[in-house]
């Protein structure tokens, strides 16, 4: 019994091989009358591989022979997802009227090639008048989503009849109308999407409340005030959200929505009141105490952005949240704000248990950066984690603070290369205050620390000259190279002096030679040599170590400005 079975199926099988075989290597009829590369497409499109059909109706479509119309409809319905779209944009390309019907009827279907489809009516004609006989369409399917495309396609003219098929008794039809109307931003459409916030269907109501956010028309204002207390959630949720362009009578129903029972209406109205600034600082207050961390957040976040000191005492509260995404937001909020009254809440977070707490307190603190701050500061910079000591050093460079260079030199010298190159930033940050400090670390044994306050001296620029000038003759020889190095990388000395550029700021260049042309004889030969870097920086000329030709130099340059 089995056996016989198998042996039917297989005949079954072998014939449908047999008749697909003679199916897909049947030529069409009027294939010998077209061109050569037409009928090749037409034959690729009947093939068994999707990739040779994705690549004929791509051919047939740049080749927009008329022929291929009805093969690349009836390739609409291949069961390969890419061979449709090929034969959708192909139809486009051909740009016959008599691929519209089909095309629409596509509708019923793969909500992924819409947009496709809605492209191709525009390439083949008027892509409204096309699709607005088909909103009264028999099929369901085909009625909502040319709503959904006319609103896409934004044009006026379907304003008129998509209010006519409002009344639709399909709620996801009447949905997906509002919505197109909601697109279109035409004002024609406000007064009816108005009466639809009373409609039976919360579905249509909740679409029409969104919509009229997106129309913008104070005559809505009302009806999406009312709207906002609306048995149904997602009424309440669109119509606190529309209330955006209401003015200041949107306030008081925007606060009652923070009392709402579900969270989304809540969290709604926090979205709103953060865009309405001060106004709004109080309500934002209020939404603090949510029982969801979400809507706490998002009211944090709000006031860090409006900055008003009315926040600083409930933000600190807030300093001890439970949940730590909270906590973070309020440490940054006060940041924000800048009011002293936070530092020594911000500064207990100091010794918090997680890294990432630690490291944002330090961060606040820094900008906030008052000088009270200094001592949680000091503090970080023993911290047992390298990211959290590298931020205070980068906090400390914010409070421009004499008491706080010398904090920053003791970080330059740490054997941290991270926590050193924050320490640099932060001393240049700090200017004409840490060049005295930069100088007496020269004589560093240390390379890397040397080079770090070179660096730094050379990128604070004109307040480093006159104190380098004077280094140049110190006893150290590390402060005497460091100096010429400083003096030859500032940015002031990139210029080549010459007739034709400007002067440099800052110390007239023949008088920084003259300093420089000694160590030329220096007894240290590394003194020598940033000596010699320095003077080529500075004149763009190379005279060797012979002092005679800067001195030359000099003379020439003399006589040039007389």
């Amino acid at each position: 019994m089995n056996k016989t079975i198998i042996i039917i199926c297989g005949l079954v099988v072998m014939s449908l091989l047999i008749s697909s075989i003679t199916l897909y290597s049947e030529d069409v009829e009027y294939n010998e009358n077209l061109p050569r590369n037409v009928r090749e497409q037409l034959n690729k499109l009947k093939s068994y591989d999707p990739n040779k059909r994705k690549q004929a109706a791509l051919e047939l479509g740049r080749i927009k022979h008329p022929s291929a119309l009805e093969p690349l409809i009836a390739a609409l319905t291949d069961n390969d997802n890419l061979v449709r779209y090929k034969a959708i944009w192909a139809l486009g390309e051909i740009g016959d009227e008599r691929a519209v019907e089909p095309l629409i009827n596509l509708f019923k279907y793969r909500r992924m090639q819409h947009g496709s489809i809605r492209e191709a009516l525009k390439k083949i004609g008027d892509a409204v008048e096309f699709l607005v006989p088909a909103l009264k369409h028999k099929n369901d399917k085909i009625r909502k989503e040319s709503a959904t495309q006319l609103g896409r396609l934004g044009d006026a003219r379907a304003v008129e009849p998509l209010i006519a098929v409002l009344k639709d008794e399909d709620a996801e039809i009447g949905c997906a109308v509002t919505k197109a109307l909601g697109e279109i931003k035409d004002p024609r459409a406000v007064i009816p999407l108005v009466s639809y916030l009373n409609d039976y269907a919360s579905k249509i109501r909740s679409c029409a409340a969104s919509s009229l956010g997106e129309i913008k028309d104070p005559r809505a204002s009302k009806a999406l005030i009312a709207a906002t207390k609306d048995r149904d959630l997602a009424v309440r949720s669109n119509a606190v959200n529309a209330l955006e362009y209401v003015g200041d009578e949107a306030m008081g129903p925007l606060t009652e929505a923070l009392n709402d029972s579900h969270e989304w209406v809540r969290e709604a109205a926090v979205k709103q009141l953060s865009k309405r600034g001060k106004l709004a600082v109080e309500p934002l207050i209020i939404a603090l105490n949510d029982r969801k961390k979400d809507i706490r957040y998002a009211a944090v976040v709000a006031l860090g952005k409006i900055k008003d000191t009315r926040a600083v005492e409930p933000l600190i509260g807030l300093l001890e949240d439970k949940e730590s995404l909270v906590r973070w937001a309020s440490a940054k909020a006060l940041g924000n704000i800048k009011d002293p009254r936070a530092i020594d809440a911000l500064g207990a977070l100091i010794k918090d248990s997680n890294t990432g707490g630690r490291k944002l307190a330090v961060e606040t603190l820094g900008n906030i950066g008052n000088p009270e701050a200094i001592e949680y500061l000091v503090e970080a910079l023993g911290d047992s984690e390298g990211n959290v000591r590298r931020t205070a050093t980068a906090a400390l460079g914010k409070i421009k603070d004499p008491q706080t260079v010398r904090f920053l030199i003791y970080a330059l010298t740490k054997d941290d290369p991270y926590t050193r190159n924050a320490a640099r930033k932060s001393l240049v940050n700090m200017g004409e205050l840490a060049v005295e400090p930069l100088i007496s670390v020269l004589r560093h044994d240390s390379f890397s620390v040397w080079e770090s306050a070179v660096s730094a001296l050379a990128q604070i620029g004109e307040p480093s000259e006159r104190p380098l000038i004077s280094a140049l003759s110190y006893e150290n020889a590390y402060i005497r190279r460091g100096a010429a190095e400083a003096l030859g990388r500032m940015k002031t000395r990139q210029m080549c002096e010459s007739k034709d550029k400007p002067e440099s700021s800052g110390v007239e260049p023949a008088s920084v030679v003259a300093f420089l042309i000694p160590l030329l004889r220096d007894r240290n030969p590394q003194v020598r040599k940033s000596a010699l870097f320095a003077l080529g920086r500075i004149t763009c000329q190379d005279f060797g170590e012979d002092p005679r030709g800067w001195q030359k130099w000099i003379e020439g340059r003399a006589t040039y400005r007389e």
